[in-house]
């Protein structure tokens, strides 16, 4: 058995709570870094209410994040029973629901039905006819129970069973099971209700007693029908004969079987495995006529007909969870409703993603959320697991304002899956347009950018020349600070030699480079305010300041697109010298740079000889020889997408370069906003454009890859508000 699942085999009781690790990361910089004024968050996460969002392309938020509930859909209507809500590893009546939620077809939000007089997880509700019947479910009494609560409480499975009359928005009480079940799956086949896997739980979580049994309730009495499997928390699916029972916890292993029942012959078979490492806990099944499709915690989607040798995974949604459910609605999507992303206490899943029946995504989703945050543009963003983080920026909607009460340093952050906010440490000076550059699993570096104060809340020093007592103005600014997101700390990582900011930042093999952007200082002379820098800089992991390579870019840029993908870096459209657009779109070798920083120091070790004698001179010849052949290797010409852009997106979503946002030349000679997508191929080296279009304005927006998706994000707008999109590159 894997390791990472050994814990949540023996603690988890229908909590929903339990999920696979974070992926591999870069490990962290060594260098000490020099501490800044440190500042702390100000208010915890809270939930932004879900009738205050408005959703385009799927379906509404759930009111309340829940994991191991009952999902039923009925004549176009969902209906969700029950659940919980409470702090994950701890069982507690108050965090399990009693509710009844109801999703009405195309209804803006989710309603309130009739509750169930306590509250329950792992129920199961199952459409049977024209009537809902829930089944069995854990309730807490006496206290708090689970691993981390104090003990005093009993975590109890229930024999309830009763059918509510949507009609009337009446529960009525029916025969209950013969034996108390939880951790169970159900389901109805034609008039006949089947009850699969599950335990019986009395007192611990540990001391659960496995269900040997399927029962199936039919002309109002139970029966028994012996089982080849003993599992829990599994995903049951029904065709018009065939009952498919998959995944779960077999004892204390993570279980990926597949059993089949014929209930025209009543015989068992064997399915193949779900693919994938442990998804088979939690996981969620549904079927569309013959098709069985099953989604576990990886969030892929898995299409499989009985008698067929293997599933085939057909599509991915963009919010992986387990403990969720999938549905099957009248138009042919499939939705994927509540559960959690990972064994973590940051949030459960209130977005409900829907795919195509085939595993195709919605071109556009979006959000709009209310919003707390001042500024309104020009941000440092990134996303860093499943939060996305917002630190400074400008609070003015105007192009060039930049007095020094324009300037922010809030920080805030989103947890996306649940849609909740809340303030972060602030950002170390008042800045705006840093670029950002993920490092490790809790680290980042923010780069340079534009404002009035040094990192002592100065205005700064000039570059060049002097400046009168007490004057202050907007200039670049050369710091790289980096983020500790585990502790919410800032500190100062190092400095560039030159201030700039709408600069690109790239990561290589752990060394970090630095390519354009602009030396902006109005205290210079006015021929000398806009530097346009072409010097190329490395960062080493061990390295306590930054180095020039001996390449550089063949012209300035700025407010450009840029990517990394497969040891190259790939630059598209920004803008040069005299404010004009940038038509030539170029590559840079990462391998060939790093040489160039290695000729550098060479040339420069040969200078040093070249004190002492004339071998010196050689070696600094043959040191500038190699730099000016590395060069030319260093950058290769790349095919440019249909028109230069200004400030566009270009971002790697899984090996594609997807480039969005951004102002490009209309047919009147104008610069206007671009909406489209486009996209390029490595492999093939073309340009296509995409389906999706941004759905609102592109001015000062950011982009982000988010699991096989293009998250794009603003806050520029006259109204309060957080704007969040989800394109699909492959939408067809």
């Amino acid at each position: 058995m894997n390791d990472k699942f050994a814990i949540p085999a023996i603690l988890c009781a229908l909590l929903g709570a339990c999920g696979t690790p974070a992926s591999p990361t870069t490990p962290t910089p060594s260098v000490p870094a020099v501490a800044v004024e440190e500042t702390t968050a100000t208010s915890s996460a809270r939930l932004v209410e879900a009738d205050a969002i408005r959703v385009q392309g799927t379906l509404p938020p759930l009111p309340v994040g829940l994991t191991s509930f009952g999902l039923a859909s009925l004549e176009g209507d969902l209906y969700l029973l029950g659940g919980y809500h409470g702090e994950p590893h701890r069982y507690e009546a108050a965090g399990q629901s009693a509710e009844l939620y109801v999703l009405r077809a195309g209804a803006p939000a989710w309603e309130r039905g009739p509750a169930i007089d306590v509250g329950l997880q792992s129920v199961a509700l199952v459409r049977v006819g024209d009537a809902l019947h829930r089944i069995g479910g854990m309730k807490v009494e006496g206290g708090v129970g689970g691993p981390d609560g104090d003990g005093t409480g009993t975590l109890r499975s229930v024999a309830d069973h009763a059918r509510l009359d949507p009609a009337s928005g009446r529960w009525e009480s029916l025969p209950p099971l013969p034996d108390a079940r939880s951790s169970h799956d159900a389901i109805a086949i034609g008039d006949a209700l089947y009850v699969v896997g599950g335990w019986k739980i009395d007192g611990a979580p540990t001391d659960g007693t496995y269900a040997r049994t399927v029962l199936r309730f039919r002309n109002g009495a139970w029966e028994s029908i012996d089982a080849p499997f003993q599992r829990r928390a599994l995903g049951l699916a029904a065709t018009s004969r065939h009952l498919v029972a998959v995944g779960g916890l077999a004892g204390r292993a993570v279980s990926q079987a597949v059993d089949v029942y014929d209930t025209t012959t009543n015989e068992w078979s064997s399915g193949p495995a779900l693919p994938g490492e442990n998804t088979g806990f939690g996981v969620s099944v549904v079927a569309v006529g013959d098709v069985i499709l099953a989604s576990g915690s990886d969030g892929v989607l898995h299409r499989w007909r009985v008698g067929e040798p293997a599933w085939t995974p057909i599509g991915r949604f963009a919010f992986p969870r387990f403990f969720h459910r999938l549905a099957a609605l009248p138009d042919g999507t499939i939705a994927s409703v509540g559960g959690i992303g990972g064994m973590h206490t940051n949030g459960r899943t209130r977005i409900v993603e829907t795919l195509r029946a085939d595993g195709t995504a919605p071109a556009v989703v979006s959000f709009e959320l209310p919003w707390e945050g001042v500024a309104k543009n020009r941000q440092g963003m990134f996303v860093l697991g499943d939060y996305l983080y917002l630190f400074g920026g400008n609070d003015s909607l105007g192009q060039h304002d930049f007095a020094a009460e324009n300037f922010e340093n809030e920080g805030w952050r989103v947890h996306l899956p649940s849609l909740s906010v809340e303030r972060r440490a602030d950002y170390p000076v008042r800045r705006q347009t840093m670029s950002t550059l993920v490092m490790g699993e809790n680290v980042v570096y923010s780069f340079a950018g534009f404002g009035h104060e040094s990192p002592s809340g100065s205005a700064g020093s000039a570059a060049d020349g002097a400046r009168e007592e007490g004057e202050s103005v907007a200039h670049t600014h050369p710091e790289i600070f980096a983020y500790d997101a585990e502790n919410d700390t800032w500190s100062l990582r190092a400095t560039l030699p030159v201030p700039r900011s709408q600069l690109a930042v790239a990561q290589h093999e752990g060394t970090v480079f630095v390519m354009g952007g602009l030396d902006y200082d109005p205290r210079r002379a006015q021929d000398d305010q806009f530097r346009h820098l072409t010097e190329i800089l490395a960062l080493a992991p061990d390295a306590a300041e930054p180095r020039t390579l001996t390449v550089e870019m063949a012209g300035g840029r700025r407010a450009f697109g840029h990517a990394a993908h497969a040891g190259r870096w790939y630059v598209v459209g920004g803008m040069r010298e005299e404010f004009q657009l940038v038509d030539g779109c170029t590559q840079f070798d990462f391998s060939a740079g790093s040489a160039g920083s290695a000729a550098n120091a060479a040339g420069s070790a040969g200078s040093a000889a070249n004190a002492a004698g004339s071998a010196g001179s050689a070696a600094n010849a043959a040191g500038s020889a190699g730099s000016a052949a590395n060069a030319a290797e260093a950058f290769a010409e790349l095919p440019c997408p249909a028109a230069p852009r200004l400030n566009p997106q270009l971002v790697n979503v899984d090996g594609r370069l997807v480039l969005v946002g951004g102002t490009a030349r209309l047919s009147n000679g104008e610069l206007g906003e671009d909406r489209s997508i486009e996209i390029f191929d490595p492999t093939t080296r073309t340009w296509s454009r995409g389906v999706a279009e941004l759905p609102f304005t592109p001015k000062h927006s950011q982009a982000f890859a988010w699991n096989g998706r293009l998250l794009v994000v603003s806050t520029h707008d006259e109204t309060n508000v957080l704007r969040l999109a989800l394109l699909d590159p492959n939408a067809r």
